[in-house]
């Protein structure tokens, strides 16, 4: 039941689908599509507004869950000015700048928990992409989030905003300033 961290960044990983007959709760294929079995609590933070923390411990490789909302073109995602769109690109390349063929989910008017959690340059949760619906070349997936290691009871959720990928001096000038706290807090997300 626990995700086992042997993919990639920016690989798809696909999950046993509907027709398949395995029991979604038990077959080591289907992770993703658990139920998830912890408390979490959406709460009012003291310099990041809401966020989200858990009630009971979590271990590392746990799916808590995804990112649900609006589907809808990455054009359509340009247009809009809310603070919950989050593309779907995990097979992009940073220098790949043409939007056809690409999707968001905008989780400002219709989402779950997970549009409450914060950023952190000390993450303990990843974001990584998951298909169950259709072969990956029909579907871009759904992104799912996961404990990137043991998280104690209480402590807030949070994943990075900006991966890893190389960011210039312009990126980060025209980036909100970051609010983290953590020891390694790069200044912005």
């Amino acid at each position: 039941g626990l995700f086992t961290f042997q993919f990639p960044e920016h690989v798809v990983i696909q999950e046993c689908n509907r027709y398949c007959l395995c029991d979604k709760e038990q077959c080591q294929f289907s992770v993703a599509q658990r139920t998830r079995k912890h408390e979490l609590e959406v709460f009012e933070t003291e310099s990041c507004g809401w966020g989200v923390r858990t009630a009971q411990d979590l271990k590392r490789g746990e799916v808590l869950g995804m990112y649900m909302g609006e589907f809808i073109t990455r054009e359509e995602a340009g247009k809009r000015q809310g603070n919950y769109v989050f593309d779907l690109d995990a097979e992009e390349r940073r220098e790949d700048l043409s939007l056809a063929g690409k999707f968001s989910v905008d989780a400002e008017n219709c989402g779950n928990w997970t549009r409450f959690i914060n950023n952190s340059c000390d993450p303990n949760l990843i974001v990584r992409t998951v298909n169950f619906d259709a072969p990956a070349k029909q579907h871009p997936g759904r992104l799912i989030f996961i404990c990137n290691r043991d998280i104690e009871a209480e402590e807030e959720l949070s994943f990075t905003y900006t991966p890893t990928h190389a960011v210039s001096a312009e990126d980060i000038e025209m980036k909100p300033r970051c609010r983290c706290g953590a020891d390694n807090c790069r200044g912005w997300y």
